[in-house]
This record gives structure tokens, C-alpha cells and sequence, in this order.
């Protein structure tokens, strides 16, 4: 019997979160050494992608289920699982106006504990910035925006098993809508794309191209994620210059380099140097690799999830850092079913061992193709970023002495992390800021 298959999109940034429902950021890793197959700069969204397919996962059994869970590096505990998703979609999704006074001195101790002040000092100048109303507007106005939805898009009238869409729906926050692939699949189409583009403030423009969605499609699983975050110290506009990037040992291409000086979290060792560049309100932060060398090569080579956390724990409060970074801007759209059966995710693009019998009580759905779209834009004021993931379901200056330089004028790794729980939100390179 013709199987259906499903579709899944996902646009996302690169941005480091906690692994909350994830054994570790393995996923993450491992998908960017598919990436570094190709030229150029990467862009995407670990965070979107994973959470666009394990909705997906939820409805798959038998030994697509495992090779899935061990891709994605998902937690063995079903429940421990699911109870971390959902936290987290809530949490990355709380608004300005849903925070309380306690939640707001809660976050501001967090910030600065992480900068390395007692529990004690920190709670006390969180309280007293809260209890000052115009630093207190300050704090409200500057915080960062992200945003996380994810949406369920079925065939009208296809058996799909309650209890499937209770967890999707439930624990994944998914909005669930019914649509009409089969005699109207262009129509759709339009419909996912533009629930995409509202949800990504029109940075993820046409997710689903021209043809992805046919009258055999059965079920599109989508995740979208907006950020835009202003740093908690911006780059001074008048202090960035045209300055030389080296794309590799011999080429060059003239860029406009942002430059500050100051406190900052950093650490180096003969391989490479790290920097975190936090944004305003706690939490989220950009992580920059730069290799001490003007190659990636050897870092891609043998970077692993386990460096990244190593590294990142490594990092420590510097009070001067001289940090030179290059403005960047570009947008990249993926076709992912290559490289995730790359990764050991096989049987769910088979169409004759595909087991998603978890959706309708029978195996007659697999995955037709993964979609993923990712924008950045990185300036003196912040970075905006957006990503969104779409799974196709069918049936059948001169430094000062002494202080750290980091001088980003070579390739390098960056990705948008949560502090909190590690989690990596986007991950990327820069081979070229102006392209």
C-alpha cells in the first residue's frame, strides 16, 4: 500500500539554550559537521529542527523511534521529557507583561550570579534595581523578544489517534488545524507559509516551496522562532571601521568591524578563543569560536558537544577585552532528509519501514522531506534572528597592554545560547560577513 508521507519545517537562529529535553547538544554538533560539507557560511537552527521532529517522534514506535531518539539525543524518560519540553516553551514564550515583581528580581540575581556575585550581594542589587522605578522601566523596555510556536496542519478527516494529538498539542503547545491537501494542496501550501511568516515577523519568508506539498501529504508539522535581542553592551556605531576579514590565508575582503572594550566572559586555549556577548535581560547570550589560527578546519574537524560545554564552563570574567566583530547579515533555507539519514535517521524517510504508527494505528506515514529556513542580522545594537522548521508527512584599534584581544578578522563558529539550560537555540559560521 502507498504510504503517506509527512512533512516537517522548521526556521530557526542560531542561539544556546540548556538542553532541556535532551541528553546533551549532540544533535547540534553533529548537524553542523553535515553542514561543513558545503562551502560557505551555515546558518540554522538546532532548537527549531529538533523540536519540530520530536512531535513527530511522539508518534513513532519501533526501531524508528529509536534511531530518532538517538539522533535528536532525546532523554530516556518519556515523562522527564515531556515535562521539560513543555517548561521550556513556556518559559522562552513568557512576556514582559506575564512577569511578576518576584520574577523580575529572580532574573536580574540570575544575571548576576553568572557574572560571579554571591547569592546574597546578588539578590540585594536585584531588589534595589526593582525597587527603583526608572532603572525598573529600563530592565522592562530593553528585554530581549523570543518567541517559540509550534502548529499541527492535518488532512480533514484522516484518522489520526486522539492521544497523538493531545501530546502535540498539550505538551508542544501546538496550535492543531485541519486543511484540505488533497484536492486543495496549493492553497495549504500558502496557509503553512503564511502562519510561518506572522510568526517570524515576515523574516521566514516562503518556508514550503513550490511543489513540497501534494494530495498525498497527510500531516505538516511546524516550529517557528523569532529573537531579537539588544546587547547589554552595545558596540559604539562610530567606532566601527572598514577593516580586513580573511577569508583564508591568502584572501581577503574589505568589512565593517564593530569595536568596544570592556568587561566581558572569556577564555582561550591553544586552539582557539571564546567569547560570550550577553544580551539585556538574563539568559541568552552569543557564543563566538574563534580559532587562533585564520582556518577552521582543525576546530570543525574536532569540535564535540562535550568541547562546547567544557569551554563554556571555562569561561571567565575578564575586565578589559578588546573585541573586534564584524557586522553580518544572511538568511539560508535547507532540504534536511540527506543529512539526517547521514546522522542514522533512516527509517523514518522509508517509505517501507517507516513506523509512525503512534499518529493512526497503522504504519502508513513516513517523513517526505524536512524543510528549514534561518535569517541573522548581526549589528552594533544587537542581533535579530529567526528560524522556522517544516516536517512533511505523506501517505504512501590598538590594544592596550595586558588586555585580552579578541579580534574576529578570520572564520569563525557562533551560536545563541540559553544560559540557563544550555540549550543551543541557533548555531552557525562565518566563512564571509559579506555574502
Amino acid at each position: 500500500m502507498k504510504k503517506t508521507a509527512m512533512m516537517l519545517g522548521v526556521v530557526l537562529w542560531v542561539v544556546v539554550a540548556a538542553g532541556v529535553a535532551r541528553a546533551d547538544n549532540s544533535f547540534a554538533v553533529d548537524l553542523y559537521r553535515q553542514y561543513t560539507l558545503r562551502e560557505g557560511n551555515i546558518f540554522f537552527s538546532p532548537y527549531s529542527l529538533s523540536s519540530a521532529l520530536e512531535m513527530a517522534y511522539e508518534g513513532a514506535r519501533g526501531n524508528t523511534a529509536s534511531e530518532m531518539r538517538s539522533v535528536l539525543g532525546l532523554l530516556s524518560d518519556e515523562g522527564e521529557r515531556r515535562e521539560r519540553v513543555s517548561e521550556e516553551i513556556s518559559r522562552f514564550n513568557r512576556s514582559v507583561e506575564d512577569m511578576t515583581e518576584e520574577d523580575w528580581i529572580a532574573e536580574q540575581q540570575e544575571m548576576l550570579e553568572v557574572r560571579g556575585q554571591s547569592s546574597s550581594d546578588a539578590r540585594r542589587r536585584a531588589e534595589m534595581w526593582m525597587a527603583d522605578p526608572g532603572i525598573a522601566e529600563n530592565l522592562r523596555s530593553e528585554r530581549y523578544e523570543l518567541r517559540v510556536a509550534n502548529a499541527l496542519w492535518a488532512q480533514e478527516a484522516y484518522p489520526f489517534l486522539p492521544e497523538y494529538l493531545d501530546i502535540v498539542t498539550r505538551v508542544y503547545s501546538a496550535e492543531a488545524r485541519n486543511l484540505d491537501f488533497i484536492d486543495d494542496p496549493e492553497g495549504s501550501r500558502i496557509t503553512i507559509n503564511d502562519w510561518v511568516a506572522e510568526r517570524t515577523k515576515d523574516r521566514i519568508q516562503d518556508l514550503l516551496p513550490l511543489g513540497s506539498i501534494d494530495s498525498l501529504t497527510r500531516l505538516v508539522l511546524t516550529n517557528a522562532v523569532y529573537f531579537k535581542g539588544k546587547w547589554a553592551h552595545a558596540f559604539e556605531e562610530d567606532r566601527t571601521s572598514e577593516e580586513v576579514f580573511w577569508l583564508d590565508a591568502d584572501r581577503s575582503v574589505p568589512v565593517q568591524m564593530m569595536f568596544r572594550s570592556g568587561g566581558y566572559e572569556y577564555f582561550e586555549n591553544d586552539l582557539l578563543q571564546v567569547l560570550r556577548l550577553p544580551y539585556k535581560g538574563p539568559g541568552l547570550s552569543m557564543i563566538v569560536l574563534l580559532p587562533k589560527d585564520r582556518a577552521l578546519g582543525r576546530l570543525e574537524k574536532d569540535i564535540s558537544a562535550s568541547d562546547l560545554k567544557e569551554w563554556t564552563a571555562a569561561l571567565h570574567f575578564e575586565e578589559t577585552v578588546e573585541v573586534s566583530l564584524p557586522r553580518f547579515r544572511f538568511e539560508q533555507g535547507h532540504e534536511m532528509k540527506e543529512s539526517l539519514v547521514a546522522l542514522g535517521m533512516r527509517e523514518a524517510f522509508d517509505d517501507n519501514f517507516a513506523d509512525f504508527s503512534g499518529m493512526t494505528g497503522e504504519r502508513e506515514i513516513y517523513i517526505d522531506q524536512v524543510y528549514h529556513k534561518a535569517f541573522i542580522d548581526v549589528n552594533e545594537e544587537g542581533t535579530e534572528a529567526a528560524a522556522a522548521t517544516a516536517v512533511v508527512m505523506d501517505t504512501l584599534g590598538m590594544p592596550m597592554m595586558n588586555n585580552k584581544v579578541f579580534l574576529a578578522d578570520h572564520p569563525f563558529l557562533f551560536l545563541i545560547e540559553d544560559q540557563k539550560t544550555g540549550t543551543i537555540l541557533f548555531m552557525g559560521r562565518v566563512m564571509d560577513p559579506t555574502k
